[in-house]
């Protein structure tokens, strides 16, 4: 059952919203040993109240002090590329089954054979799933699969440029064949002083020293070359 309220006094106030969702739950009766329960899911606002001569002050980039920033920017150091990305059964391709334990293992087996394997260890007792822990020589790579129809990859990479990451994602992608479909994918930076930025950012002397740098995620261009060929 869902229950919506409307105030506009001080009823709106969250301690009141939380004292009543414990009035509720201890009102609510048990049945068949299952205690009820009442949550709130969602606090909506609604209009602004009115602000007669609303005359606010707008502010621009230099009244803001730019030393912090560029005391980051100048002390950051990037020391490795973290890359976490999220594969689902592709069922758009018609793959209604996953790869199996043996399968699995397998798979990340060959992805970092070849790349200097100092340790593969493989985790059982954990859910439903495995748990695949590699360090090889490009960095190290933590496999999660929940026993259902999702896999996480959680990589680490010593070298923080774009080429080593295409190069093992490549790898991956081409074993895995068209079985597992790419979710998410996030690349970010690993290292000291508040590190934002990978080492290839840090040559960024204004847009026109970008202008002519190509981005390494793909952009689809590739659909209109095709099409052009056609």
């Amino acid at each position: 059952m869902e229950l919506g309220i409307v105030s506009n006094n001080d009823f709106t106030d969250f301690a009141n919203f939380k004292e009543l969702e414990q009035k509720l739950s201890e009102r609510l009766p048990t049945r068949k040993g299952v205690a009820s329960s009442a949550e709130v899911i969602s606090i909506t606002g609604a209009l602004f109240p009115f602000m007669h001569d609303y005359n606010p002050h707008e502010y621009v980039q230099s009244d803001y002090p730019v030393a912090p920033g560029d005391k980051q920017w100048s002390e950051q150091q990037s020391l490795g590329r973290k890359i976490v990305v999220q594969y689902e059964l592709n069922k758009d391709k018609g793959h209604n089954r996953m790869p199996d334990l043996v399968g699995l293992v397998r798979l990340i087996d060959s992805t970092v054979t070849g790349y200097g394997l100092y340790e593969f260890e493989v985790y059982t007792d954990i859910g439903d799933g495995v748990l695949i822990v590699t360090d090889f020589k490009l960095g190290t790579l933590i496999v999660l699969w929940d026993g259902r129809e999702h896999v996480d990859l959680n990589i680490f990479l010593y070298d923080d440029s774009e080429y080593d990451a295409k190069d093992f994602m490549s790898g991956f992608t081409r074993l895995a064949g068209k079985k597992l479909k790419m979710t998410l994918r996030d690349d970010f930076p690993r290292g000291i002083g508040r590190v934002m930025n990978f080492r290839e950012d840090m040559s960024y002397k204004g847009f026109e020293s970008i202008w002519d740098l190509e981005p390494y995620v793909d952009q689809g261009d590739d659909d209109d070359d095709d099409e052009d060929n056609e």
